[in-house]
């Protein structure tokens, strides 16, 4: 395939990956095309060894390959580089996975591709995902059920962001050019790249585990807190009603208001769970307590037959003051 113009280009975000990405890059080498493909990854100035393993790993690939290095972390400084990496590619399509995910299946880029050609009005394509603490797959998976399904106006995004990033291939020519103002500051990015990526046309969807996310304390979202999730979410979700098209903006302003009412039930829940978890320990504190005051009577006790004469009853008092004086 290397006389065949390349189709579909995959982009992989790295960052102090040095313990996965290795085996990421791997899982693109796995992947069993009809068609060519090319790989760019972006290094976003890692401190470890991220750099040595991408070269080592990709020495001897068929695949054409580029390694991008910034010389100082662009996220951390509010710089637009996932956008624009994406927009400057030369393939038709391009497909995103994060340096300490992988793909779990060698047909993912295939099957993704056969649906894109099949339907020219779907703007991305994404799949099912599983979880990976450490080496072990859970059972939790994403999207969830409700939200698994074949094909979506781009619009339903308002309600829900079922798309895991590393899932997706998506067809260049619907991507924006240039990001309206005001993207550099949002943490929640690809979601805005898939809403405004996909209005007025479809997300395809793909219900097959094909793709891992892996959960580690070094990871961008998942080692944010839950409260700076919730407010970078609602974030995106301004931006992106200020910026869709006027026919698609009711939704998006109602998706946002469903969020924020959503998400104050749910601290509404957790104040609920905190108040049970509060009564249960103060249960606890308080039968600890009079066993405290039974001890204290028991000592007090044993004071006074230790005074006793007979050997009968002061030999096994002794016994039972040594073991209480020695009690944990």
């Amino acid at each position: 395939m290397k006389d065949q113009p390349m189709i579909l280009e995959v982009h992989v975000f790295a960052y102090n990956h040095e313990d996965f990405i290795e085996r990421t890059l791997k899982s693109v080498l796995a992947q069993e095309t009809e068609f060519a493909f090319g790989l760019r990854i972006h290094d976003d100035a890692s401190s470890d060894a991220t750099v040595e393993i991408i070269e080592r790993t990709l020495a001897a690939s068929d695949i054409p390959w580029e390694l991008v290095r910034a010389t100082e972390n662009r996220f951390s400084s509010g710089v637009d580089f996932w956008h624009d990496f994406l927009a400057t590619s030369t393939a038709p399509f391009v497909a995103v996975l994060d340096g300490d995910d992988l793909w779990l299946d060698p047909s993912k880029l295939q099957r993704q591709m056969d649906l894109l050609l099949a339907n020219p009005s779907a703007a991305i394509c994404h799949h099912r995902v599983v979880e990976l603490l450490g080496e072990s797959m859970h059972e939790t998976e994403w999207p969830p059920p409700q939200f698994r399904e074949e094909s979506v106006p781009g619009s339903q995004l308002s309600e829900f962001n079922p798309i895991s990033t590393s899932s997706v291939v998506l067809r260049r020519a619907f991507l924006p050019t240039r990001m309206p103002a005001g993207f550099n500051e949002l943490r929640v990015a690809d979601y805005a790249v898939w809403a405004l990526t996909s209005q007025g046309r479809e997300i395809a969807y793909i219900d097959r585990p094909m793709g891992a996310y892996r959960i580690h304390e070094g990871s961008m979202y998942s080692s944010q807190s839950k409260r700076h999730r919730i407010l970078e979410e609602m974030k995106t979700r301004q931006f992106i009603g200020l910026h869709v098209a006027e026919v698609d903006r009711p939704a998006w302003r109602t998706g946002l208001l469903n969020a924020i009412d959503y998400w104050l039930g749910e601290n509404a829940r957790l104040a609920d769970d905190l108040h049970r978890i509060a009564d249960e320990l103060a249960d606890v504190l308080a039968r600890n307590a009079n066993l405290q005051h039974d001890l204290a009577d028991v000592i007090a006790v044993v004071d006074e037959l230790q005074s006793s004469t007979s050997w009968r009853v002061t030999a096994p008092l002794r016994r039972l003051r040594t073991a209480i004086n020695h009690r944990p």
